[in-house]
Protein backbone atom coordinates (compact mmCIF):
# COMPACT_ATOMS: atom_id res chain seq x y z
CA UNK A 1 0.00 0.00 0.00
CA UNK A 2 2.51 2.49 0.89
CA UNK A 3 4.31 1.58 -2.37
CA UNK A 4 1.27 2.19 -4.26
CA UNK A 5 0.45 5.34 -2.35
CA UNK A 6 3.94 6.82 -3.49
CA UNK A 7 3.81 6.39 -7.26
CA UNK A 8 0.12 6.65 -7.61
CA UNK A 9 0.10 10.39 -8.97
CA UNK A 10 -2.90 13.29 -8.29
CA UNK A 11 -5.43 12.66 -10.72
CA UNK A 12 -8.53 15.57 -10.71
CA UNK A 13 -12.20 15.24 -12.33
CA UNK A 14 -14.14 17.96 -13.39
CA UNK A 15 -17.94 17.62 -15.05
CA UNK A 16 -20.02 19.67 -17.97
CA UNK A 17 -23.42 19.11 -18.23
CA UNK A 18 -25.40 18.84 -22.03
CA UNK A 19 -29.15 19.37 -21.67
CA UNK A 20 -30.43 17.81 -24.47
CA UNK A 21 -33.87 19.45 -25.96
CA UNK A 22 -36.86 18.52 -28.64
CA UNK A 23 -35.29 20.55 -31.56
CA UNK A 24 -38.97 21.25 -32.82
CA UNK A 25 -37.71 23.81 -35.47
CA UNK A 26 -35.77 21.62 -37.19
CA UNK A 27 -38.85 19.19 -37.35
CA UNK A 28 -41.23 22.68 -37.58
CA UNK A 29 -39.04 23.63 -40.92
CA UNK A 30 -38.30 20.21 -42.71
CA UNK A 31 -42.15 18.80 -41.84
CA UNK A 32 -41.58 16.38 -39.42
CA UNK A 33 -44.73 15.31 -37.41
CA UNK A 34 -43.46 12.73 -34.61
CA UNK A 35 -41.00 13.92 -31.95
CA UNK A 36 -38.31 11.08 -31.63
CA UNK A 37 -38.02 12.25 -27.59
CA UNK A 38 -42.20 11.25 -27.85
CA UNK A 39 -41.64 8.13 -29.79
CA UNK A 40 -39.08 6.31 -28.20
CA UNK A 41 -36.88 8.36 -25.10
CA UNK A 42 -35.42 5.27 -24.27
CA UNK A 43 -33.65 5.84 -27.58
CA UNK A 44 -33.16 8.94 -27.61
CA UNK A 45 -30.97 8.83 -24.37
CA UNK A 46 -28.73 5.98 -25.70
CA UNK A 47 -28.17 8.21 -28.77
CA UNK A 48 -27.27 11.37 -26.81
CA UNK A 49 -24.75 8.53 -25.06
CA UNK A 50 -23.96 7.64 -27.83
CA UNK A 51 -23.08 11.39 -29.58
CA UNK A 52 -20.78 12.53 -26.71
CA UNK A 53 -18.82 9.15 -27.28
CA UNK A 54 -18.23 9.64 -31.29
CA UNK A 55 -14.28 9.95 -32.62
CA UNK A 56 -15.35 12.37 -34.62
CA UNK A 57 -16.26 14.48 -31.52
CA UNK A 58 -13.25 13.53 -29.67
CA UNK A 59 -10.90 14.72 -33.09
CA UNK A 60 -12.01 17.79 -32.91
CA UNK A 61 -11.43 18.15 -28.77
CA UNK A 62 -7.55 16.96 -29.69
CA UNK A 63 -7.23 19.13 -32.01
CA UNK A 64 -8.80 22.89 -30.07
CA UNK A 65 -6.56 21.50 -27.24
CA UNK A 66 -3.70 21.37 -29.05
CA UNK A 67 -2.57 17.87 -27.47
CA UNK A 68 -0.55 15.38 -28.04
CA UNK A 69 -2.51 13.19 -26.78
CA UNK A 70 -4.49 10.15 -29.06
CA UNK A 71 -8.35 10.59 -29.48
CA UNK A 72 -8.23 6.89 -27.72
CA UNK A 73 -6.64 8.79 -25.08
CA UNK A 74 -8.74 11.38 -24.87
CA UNK A 75 -12.11 9.07 -24.76
CA UNK A 76 -10.13 7.22 -21.90
CA UNK A 77 -10.16 10.30 -19.97
CA UNK A 78 -13.82 11.06 -19.95
CA UNK A 79 -16.94 9.22 -18.60
CA UNK A 80 -20.28 9.97 -20.35
CA UNK A 81 -23.40 9.56 -18.13
CA UNK A 82 -27.03 10.45 -17.74
CA UNK A 83 -28.69 12.09 -14.77
CA UNK A 84 -31.10 9.99 -13.65
CA UNK A 85 -34.37 10.32 -15.94
CA UNK A 86 -33.50 13.72 -17.06
CA UNK A 87 -32.66 14.59 -20.62
CA UNK A 88 -29.23 15.32 -19.23
CA UNK A 89 -25.73 14.30 -19.82
CA UNK A 90 -22.72 14.18 -17.75
CA UNK A 91 -19.25 14.51 -19.35
CA UNK A 92 -16.45 13.89 -16.72
CA UNK A 93 -12.92 14.13 -17.84
CA UNK A 94 -9.46 13.22 -15.58
CA UNK A 95 -6.60 14.18 -16.15
CA UNK A 96 -3.43 15.28 -13.75
CA UNK A 97 -4.20 18.97 -13.07
CA UNK A 98 -7.69 20.33 -12.40
CA UNK A 99 -6.93 22.93 -14.98
CA UNK A 100 -6.80 20.10 -17.80
CA UNK A 101 -9.54 18.05 -16.33
CA UNK A 102 -11.80 21.68 -16.71
CA UNK A 103 -10.71 22.05 -19.88
CA UNK A 104 -11.24 18.32 -21.37
CA UNK A 105 -14.77 18.57 -20.15
CA UNK A 106 -15.63 21.68 -20.96
CA UNK A 107 -14.22 20.92 -24.58
CA UNK A 108 -15.85 17.92 -24.98
CA UNK A 109 -19.42 19.39 -23.90
CA UNK A 110 -18.94 22.33 -26.42
CA UNK A 111 -17.70 19.80 -29.22
CA UNK A 112 -21.25 18.22 -29.09
CA UNK A 113 -23.10 20.81 -28.45
CA UNK A 114 -21.53 22.28 -32.19
CA UNK A 115 -21.64 18.54 -33.92
CA UNK A 116 -25.54 18.72 -33.29
CA UNK A 117 -25.53 22.17 -34.46
CA UNK A 118 -23.66 21.63 -37.74
CA UNK A 119 -26.16 18.65 -38.02
CA UNK A 120 -29.24 20.28 -37.70
CA UNK A 121 -27.78 23.07 -39.65
CA UNK A 122 -27.07 20.87 -42.72
CA UNK A 123 -30.27 19.16 -42.13
CA UNK A 124 -31.76 22.56 -43.44
CA UNK A 125 -29.68 23.28 -45.87
CA UNK A 126 -30.63 20.10 -47.59
CA UNK A 127 -34.32 21.59 -47.59
CA UNK A 128 -32.61 25.01 -49.10
CA UNK A 129 -30.96 22.57 -51.71
CA UNK A 130 -34.08 21.20 -52.71
CA UNK A 131 -35.84 24.22 -52.52
CA UNK A 132 -33.31 25.98 -54.63
CA UNK A 133 -33.44 23.49 -57.49
CA UNK A 134 -37.46 23.13 -57.49
CA UNK A 135 -37.71 26.86 -57.63
CA UNK A 136 -35.97 26.26 -61.63
CA UNK A 137 -39.26 25.31 -62.24
CA UNK A 138 -41.34 26.89 -59.49
CA UNK A 139 -41.13 31.08 -59.52
CA UNK A 140 -43.60 31.48 -57.43
CA UNK A 141 -43.46 34.22 -54.76
CA UNK A 142 -44.24 31.56 -52.27
CA UNK A 143 -41.22 29.42 -52.71
CA UNK A 144 -38.92 32.48 -53.12
CA UNK A 145 -40.98 33.51 -49.49
CA UNK A 146 -40.02 29.71 -48.16
CA UNK A 147 -36.40 29.86 -49.23
CA UNK A 148 -35.86 33.01 -47.29
CA UNK A 149 -37.89 31.70 -44.22
CA UNK A 150 -35.45 28.97 -44.05
CA UNK A 151 -32.16 30.65 -44.62
CA UNK A 152 -33.40 32.32 -41.60
CA UNK A 153 -34.27 29.41 -39.69
CA UNK A 154 -30.60 27.92 -40.52
CA UNK A 155 -28.80 30.81 -39.51
CA UNK A 156 -31.06 30.97 -35.84
CA UNK A 157 -30.61 27.06 -35.22
CA UNK A 158 -28.59 26.00 -32.48
CA UNK A 159 -29.26 22.37 -32.44
CA UNK A 160 -30.83 20.41 -29.86
CA UNK A 161 -28.52 20.59 -26.92
CA UNK A 162 -26.78 22.87 -24.72
CA UNK A 163 -23.95 23.54 -22.60
CA UNK A 164 -26.32 23.74 -19.38
CA UNK A 165 -23.02 23.33 -17.20
CA UNK A 166 -19.31 23.85 -17.27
Amino acid sequence: ALVFSLVQSDRYEASAELLFQNDDLESTVLGSSTSESQSAPERVAATNLELASLEVVAENVRRRLGTTLTVRQLQDRISIEPKGQADIVSITASAPTREEAVRIANTFAEEVEAFRRRAAQENIQRAIDALELSQETDQSARAAERLEQLRAIRALEAGDVTVAQR
